[in-house]
């Protein structure tokens, strides 16, 4: 057992009636696979039907974010609930991984620092010429637009149909404008990303989702969705970090803790203070970075 201090882990803890899984470090091969064990542990070998997953991650690797996205998509397709919750960062990949949780169950703090953004190419040095420089940036936005419209139809089909998410994302923009004195006293004091003022982003979304409140028709024809991921891609592309009642309003949370929640304001998920209760049965897995060996720590007391 190695006594070096991971620079990303893994780990479990187990109640009589929580599984919960803390995944802390970069997004990389060897932490979503250590992801994916835990999982199938917590649902397969426990038989838990929810799992509550906390990050806290700047993101990393697209690939090894893709393989978390597909294991996501292979609980739900079983019915199975991943609660979702962000640290105080979640960036990057594990952004997307926040946002892919179950519907209704995507928490963050009022400290959480939430940042989405666009593909990115990593390379060492090499020649580039313009006519490379255009296909890989055109590879990038075919990469981009993959990515959120697969991001976009997982939450439509979590609010039930796109009209469903539309007229959610509309109740959300309501309760946002009726309330944004009051949020911002609470926001303020945590969140350095919270506008005082009204923002434009809330205005542009009130004005989009008006053009598309008609449903059967538009629905059908997509119309929402196509907006929906327009509006996704520009707001990625800026690569900064989201005001946290932005993120709430177009669906990418549900739940800013103590102070947003759906689909009433007080109505808030269990706190983690509340599910601390000790079980016998842990398991650590550690991950040294670059990907290297998972380390295995268990204890049955």
């Amino acid at each position: 057992m190695s006594t070096n201090t991971p620079t990303s882990y893994v780990s479990s803890r187990i109640t009589s009636t929580d599984f919960s899984i803390d995944f802390c470090g970069t997004v990389e091969t060897s932490t979503t696979k250590a992801l994916v064990h835990l999982l199938d542990l917590g649902f397969d070998y426990y038989k838990f039907s929810e799992v509550h997953l906390h990050l806290e991650s700047p993101g990393g690797n697209g690939r090894a974010m893709s393989d978390a996205l597909a294991m996501f998509q292979n609980r739900r397709s079983r019915g199975q609930t991943v609660h979702v919750s962000a640290g105080p960062i979640c960036a990057s990949a594990a952004a997307i991984m926040l946002a892919h949780g179950t519907w209704g169950q995507r928490t963050v703090a009022p400290t959480s620092m939430v940042l989405f953004h666009t593909g990115r190419l990593h390379m060492n040095a090499m020649d580039l010429t313009r006519e490379r420089a255009v296909t890989l940036a055109q590879q990038l936005s075919k990469v981009d637009q993959r990515l959120v419209t697969s991001l976009v139809t997982t939450m439509c089909n979590g609010a039930g149909s796109e009209d469903k998410l539309r007229s959610e994302m509309q109740r959300r923009c309501e309760t946002l404008s009726q309330n944004w004195d009051e949020l911002h006293l609470v926001l303020a004091e945590h969140d350095i990303f919270a506008a005082a003022t009204r923002a434009p982003w809330l205005k542009t979304l009130h004005t989009g989702l008006s053009r598309n409140r008609k449903p059967s028709l538009q629905a059908r024809c997509g119309e929402f969705k196509v907006w929906l991921i327009r509006y996704l891609v520009e707001r990625f592309e800026e690569d900064s970090a989201m005001d946290l009642r932005e993120a709430y309003a177009l669906g990418l949370i549900d739940c800013v803790d103590g102070v947003l929640a759906m689909p009433r304001l007080d109505e808030f998920p269990q706190s983690q203070a509340e599910r601390s209760m000790t079980h016998p049965y842990s398991e650590v897995i550690a991950i040294q970075s670059p990907d290297s060996a998972v380390q295995h720590e268990c204890n049955q007391g």
